[in-house]
């Protein structure tokens, strides 16, 4: 497993030389008739097309250090390799591993937040584009409770507050964390609420922390996914 930054999966196609500008000089055999000699067609790639992409993947197990997921194969021929990509959302730093099979066991954080999909690479190189997308939240490590809350929903700002649908949990949830987010790599904990609601103030500018999401907790201390994104507006002559 390496970390880097996911790179687009781009279909890399061979073009015909006389298309790149690229020219050639037949020199034909002694005695024979240049007219006669046949030209040379290039050959197209063995693979000119990237292979189609898995379907279906699903998550068949969650710890707190680990996630197993399976998928369907892609149909296409001679395919090498399955590329699993794995992000945690609200830094934009994303993982890769790679396996032979249609599944993977991938080593994860507690009480954190991951999404996952995979691509499937071809003998010569060429990428899918991703599967469908799975989103998974792991619980607490050494905890007897190990089912997160599920996430608030529809997260709206209204009036320099925000309110949200509150969560539930098989236990129970016993409060909300409110984060501000910068849109890229950062965010924080900007306050705790018991109730699904929460005060904020409009920026005068679209700067740091400018935006707002929300994960419940339940007694164990186990973390939602997240909400979505909203950000309130500036304030007028700001």
């Amino acid at each position: 497993m390496f970390r880097r930054t996911w790179l687009a999966l781009v279909a890399v196609v061979t073009l015909p030389l006389g298309v790149l500008g690229v020219g050639l000089t037949i020199t034909p055999a002694a005695g024979a008739d240049p007219a006669s000699t046949p030209p040379i067609v290039d050959s197209p790639s063995a693979s000119p097309l990237p292979p189609r992409p898995p379907t279906n993947l699903t998550v068949t197990w969650v710890t707190a250090t680990s996630v197993t997921v399976t998928w369907t194969a892609s149909t296409s021929p001679n395919i090498q390799a399955y590329i699993v990509k794995y992000t945690q959302p609200f830094t934009n730093v994303d993982v890769d591993t790679r396996t032979s099979g249609e599944s993977a066991s991938i080593r994860l954080s507690p009480a954190s937040e991951y999404r996952l999909s995979v691509a499937a690479m071809d003998s010569t190189g060429n990428y899918s584009n991703l599967s469908n997308q799975v989103t998974v939240m792991t619980p607490i490590l050494d905890g007897s409770d190990t089912v997160p809350p599920t996430a608030p929903g529809n997260l709206s700002v209204r009036n320099g507050r925000l309110s949200w649908t509150s969560s539930t949990d098989n236990v129970g949830v016993v409060g909300y964390d409110v984060y501000r987010y910068n849109g890229g790599y950062f965010s924080r904990l900007a306050g705790a609420t018991t109730t699904p609601s929460y005060p904020v103030t409009p920026p005068s500018t679209p700067a740091w922390g400018g935006s707002y999401y929300v994960r419940a907790r339940d007694a164990a201390g186990n973390l939602s996914i997240a909400s979505n994104v909203v950000t309130p507006p500036t304030r007028a002559g700001g």
